[in-house]
């Protein structure tokens, strides 16, 4: 048991060494990712108003196409980037409550060793916050997902408030 416990706590440093990395990497491309969804919802709706106010025509629908793909590109891809890079961040953190309860079974057969492992596992774990972010200015998560469509609504909401003004 204790050998099995020593590979999972070097399994988990393994994992919290390949997030780091890859946050290294993507770090900056995700908040160029995330600011150019807002960009692309803005962009998207100023083509579908123009569109609009010009009369939709056959020889248009292309481009009304293009413009649908578009936004359905930015609605599904973005969600599953985020919520897939949330995912793998909280790997470490979801681990915690496992290794609670085999601290807590291992206590019950007084084994010195696996304890010992276990107790080293969870100061691994509470001392490495292991995350991914956009550029350190944020961390890639569900709340990093509502902000960026946060931004989106308002500033949609925004361009489509001063097309009657133009």
């Amino acid at each position: 048991m204790p050998h099995k416990i020593r590979d999972l706590r070097l399994l988990h440093a393994d994992l919290c060494q390949i997030i780091m990395y890859v946050d290294s990497i993507f770090a900056p491309l995700a908040i160029f990712f995330h600011g150019g969804t807002v960009a692309g919802f803005c962009g998207e709706t100023i083509r579908l108003i123009e569109r609009y106010s010009k009369g939709v025509d056959s020889s248009e629908s292309l481009s009304l196409t293009s413009v649908v793909l578009s936004l359905a590109f930015l609605v599904i891809v973005i969600p599953l980037v985020t919520i897939s890079t949330a995912e793998i961040c909280d790997c470490p953190r979801k681990s915690i409550q496992a290794v609670n309860k085999l601290l807590q079974e291992q206590g019950t057969l007084d084994v010195a060793a696996g304890t010992h492992q276990i107790r080293l596992f969870l100061s691994q774990m509470y001392v490495k916050d292991v995350q991914m972010t956009a550029w350190r200015f944020y961390k890639l998560d569900r709340a990093a997902l509502m902000t960026t469509y946060g931004a989106s609504v308002s500033y949609v909401s925004l361009v489509l408030q001063s097309t009657g003004k133009v």
